[in-house]
């Protein structure tokens, strides 16, 4: 494999909730980040995902 891979690890605490699901997401470094519900999670799981030079770079529009 050519190339470095950077990854971080995660620890997910998840409770089922009528409502849904809450729980805290811990990072590597000792951050522990609450969050209620899927859309919460998401973000955070984005938050905490490895970025890339081609990840910063706007979309270019399809023209038609």
């Amino acid at each position: 494999m050519s190339g470095t891979r950077e990854g971080r690890r995660i620890v997910l605490e998840l409770e089922p909730t009528d409502d849904g699901i809450r729980g805290a997401l811990a990072t590597d470094d000792g951050v522990l980040q609450p969050f209620e519900g899927w859309l919460e999670l998401s973000a955070l799981l984005d938050g905490v995902r490895p970025r890339t030079e081609a990840a910063a770079e706007p979309l270019s529009e399809v023209s038609a």
